[in-house]
């Protein structure tokens, strides 16, 4: 199963997960589930701590990127003109990039973001 992890996601992992329920936690820390971290996530969690919305280390954030063994996926030409297509449900620009990836990649989407469910795509529930 691949599993792409919604921003708030990779911060709840950063901090240890103690914040998923007990399904996603199995689901996301099982070893044959790709995690999968668009660079969208990245690029919101600098946005956030440079404009001190948002404060985490550098090299936890790193080093929590490491533990869980994730995939990066980059933002794609496709991805980017994948969001003129989705309904406009979500206002924040990066969830709607997010949203476009899991769908034009094909992911599962682990999220705790219950909007996201109007979008037709497969949702994990964090």
């Amino acid at each position: 199963m691949r599993i792409l992890l919604d921003t708030h996601v990779i911060l709840w992992f950063a901090e240890g997960g103690e914040r998923f329920n007990s399904r996603a936690r199995t689901i996301l820390t099982e070893p044959s589930n790709d995690r999968v971290v668009s660079h969208v996530s990245l690029w919101e969690i600098t946005i956030k701590v440079s404009t001190g919305r948002l404060r985490i280390d550098r090299e936890d954030l790193e080093q929590a990127l490491i533990d869980m063994a994730v995939e990066e996926l980059p933002i794609g030409r496709e991805h980017i003109l994948g969001v003129a297509s989705l309904p406009f449900i979500h206002r924040d620009p990066f969830d709607r990039l997010l949203i476009a990836q899991a769908k034009i990649e094909n992911l599962i989407l682990a999220t705790h973001d219950q909007k996201f469910s109007q979008y037709g795509i497969p949702l994990l529930p964090a």
